[in-house]
Parts: C-alpha cells; sequence; structure tokens
C-alpha cells in the first residue's frame, strides 16, 4: 500500500452510521456526552459508551438491523468509566452502507436528569 502524505485511509468491518447531534449544554469538568448504542440482536450486552459531539458523529457499528441508543455522560478513568444515563432513547434500524440518524434536541428534563446524575456522582463538579 503507497499513500500520499495527505491521503486518508479508512478501514471499516460493518455498516457505517452517521448520528447527527443538536447543540449539546456544557457538562462538568471531565464529563463528556456520550452515546451508548446496541444491536437489538446483542440485548444482553451493554456497550462501551461512545463520545458524542455536537453536529456529525460517524461511526462504525458491527452488525446491521434493529439498533437502540441512549444518550447520557460518561467520566473516562483509564480502564474504567463513571457512566450516567437520562437521555432520550431512540429504536432505529442500520441498513448496510451509510445510515443517518438525527436525535431531537435533549429537553430540559433530560439534561436535568444527566446533570443530576453527574451531581450524585461526582459532589465536588462545579453546578
Amino acid at each position: 500500500l503507497e499513500l500520499d502524505a495527505d491521503a486518508t485511509v479508512v478501514l471499516t468491518r460493518g455498516p457505517r452510521l452517521q448520528l447527527a447531534a443538536p447543540t449539546l449544554p456544557e457538562l462538568p469538568r471531565d464529563w463528556e456526552w456520550a452515546v451508548w448504542i446496541r444491536s437489538a440482536s446483542a440485548r444482553d450486552i451493554w456497550p462501551t459508551p461512545i463520545t458524542l459531539h455536537s453536529g456529525v458523529n460517524e461511526l462504525t457499528l458491527e452488525l446491521s438491523g434493529p439498533h437502540e441508543l441512549w444518550v447520557g455522560a460518561v467520566r473516562r478513568h483509564g480502564n474504567w468509566n463513571d457512566e450516567i444515563g437520562g437521555g432520550p432513547e431512540l429504536e432505529f434500524a442500520v441498513e448496510e452502507g451509510l445510515t443517518s440518524v438525527t436525535l431531537e434536541p435533549l429537553d430540559s428534563a433530560q439534561v436535568d436528569a444527566v446533570r443530576a446524575g453527574i451531581a450524585a456522582e461526582d459532589p465536588l463538579a462545579p453546578r
């Protein structure tokens, strides 16, 4: 394989998901918005949180078919995480190739639930 200096190589092993997220409110230090995505065929497996940024997030998934998604927050510590749920849950189907999903803006109750979870987990986090 020979590449030019400005070439980009993307290696994928499954269908791609383009996840469009609205502007996300700020969270306390060390916390970031995250999504958990799992295949409906693997309901017994709890997925690793994926950082969620405002705008378009490009992800590669393991399988096509029905999926579930949750929004919350995560604080990463080397080989373990603090995880807070509370955001919306969404079900959607992933097709082979590229599937696009747009998240609705978080409402104040969802943001408050995530922030309350952070306050319980991290009492020293700024409010």
